[in-house]
């Protein structure tokens, strides 16, 4: 690739990352991860203006054409294996519901966690025994906890209170499998192979399950939808994510 399509290349991933960034502002504010693409829209503005002063030697411009290269291919793989994921929809019978939390707006319920929330519903609609266990703290900007709002939607919903467990002092997915599985050890009389319908947006199912596995729990996924404008944004963050739980995984 010569060096004036680089110079496109660049230019054109720079305007769409400043874009995509502005447009996620104006969704959502608080858009986790928004900040990665005006740094991506700076560094391929450097890169252009490095390129453009001749800069980066050949040695220099082989090594980073190598590392960006591997890195892209780990890339690609992880949004495979994130993809697939979420496209299963597994309702067979098993001992609980597990709907992960996210965030809220002071009592709201945000798009993201009403899609997990409406799958749910959808759940309970064929199989209204199994106990629902809505999983999520307290965090920044949040009046109740997510657990709690959880509840309140689903019984709106038309779910039978008692049927739902919260499960109310979690801040992240770890800590969501971590004190969710408490409490099913504590209701169930097998404390091995308890199995689990995991209840997440398509674009977490893959590193939710994986930690949920690695808890110890039977995990059969039931992927609910994402939000369209801010589903980029989720599923790079959650390449990224999946290394970080990997590397946290083999240095604990």
């Amino acid at each position: 690739m010569d060096k004036l399509k680089l110079y496109h290349l660049f230019v054109c991933l720079g305007w769409f990352a400043i874009v995509y960034y502005c447009i996620l502002k104006i969704v959502n504010f608080h858009a986790a991860f928004a900040g990665f693409w005006l740094a991506l829209a700076i560094l391929s503005y450097i890169a252009y203006w490095a390129l453009k002063k001749n800069l980066i030697g050949n040695s220099l411009g082989k090594i980073l054409t190598i590392l960006i290269s591997i890195g892209l291919i780990i890339f690609f793989v992880l949004e495979g294996l994130i993809i697939y994921t979420g496209t299963i929809e597994d309702d067979r019978i098993t001992d609980y519901v597990l709907v992960l939390g996210a965030g809220i707006n002071k009592e709201q319920v945000s798009k993201s966690l009403r899609f997990r929330l409406n799958k749910a519903i959808e759940f309970n609609k064929v199989h209204g025994n199994i106990p629902i266990i809505v999983s999520g703290g307290m965090g920044k900007g949040e009046d109740i906890t997510e657990a709690l709002a959880m509840k309140r939607y689903l019984v709106s919903n038309g779910v039978d209170e008692n049927n739902i467990i919260m499960e109310d002092k979690s801040t992240n997915t770890y800590e969501n499998f971590k004190f969710s599985k408490a409490i099913m050890e504590n209701k169930s009389k097998e404390k091995d192979n308890i199995s689990v319908t995991l209840i997440t947006n398509r674009f977490h199912m893959f590193r939710a399950k994986y930690i949920g596995v690695n808890t110890g729990l039977k995990i059969y996924c039931y992927s609910a939808k994402n939000e369209i404008i801010t589903s980029l944004n989720f599923y790079v963050r959650e390449s990224f994510a999946c290394v970080k739980e990997l590397i946290y995984h083999y240095i604990k």
